[in-house]
């Protein structure tokens, strides 16, 4: 894949967002570069996201990294783009509902076995809304005040 910068612009919600992102291979590399990479074998490139947002007058940038594999070689930078921000999009949400639904941030466990479980259980509960409600919040909104009823509900699938 020859293409090593591409410029995107996407509108919605409000905002502006310009993206730029380039692409280096690992082969293009100096020796001493290469060598900071060598614990990760199925490298291939080293990509640089470049992001300007223009939100209700005020205008954010931000410059953040990322290292492809030899599976996303003939990927598209656009493709590309479109994964990572996609990938935010998921993950965005995702920490968004744990923290706000489930008040995730403000449980600070000490142990490493007690976080996974935690973790686990959380995880298992935005399964839950999803499935029944087609999100945690549906849910969580439905049942705040008869949780009964959930675990009513819960006992009636199958």
């Amino acid at each position: 894949v020859s293409q090593s910068r591409y410029h995107g612009v996407d509108t919605g919600h409000g905002r502006v967002t310009q993206r730029t992102l380039k692409r280096k291979a690992v082969r293009g590399l100096s020796l001493d570069e290469q060598s900071l990479f060598s614990e990760y074998s199925n490298l291939h490139s080293l990509l640089q996201l470049e992001t300007w947002t223009q939100r209700g007058g005020k205008e954010t940038h931000d410059v953040r990294y990322f290292i492809a594999s030899q599976g996303l070689k003939k990927k598209s930078l656009r493709d590309l783009s479109r994964l990572i921000q996609n990938h935010w999009l998921i993950e965005n949400g995702l920490h968004w509902v744990k923290d706000v639904v489930l008040n995730e941030d403000s449980c600070a466990t000490k142990s490493p076995i007690s976080s996974r479980i935690l973790g686990f259980f959380r995880n298992l509960i935005v399964a839950i809304g999803h499935k029944l409600r087609g999100s945690l919040k549906t849910l969580s909104d439905e049942f705040r005040f008869f949780p009964e009823r959930l675990m009513d509900e819960l006992m009636d699938c199958s």
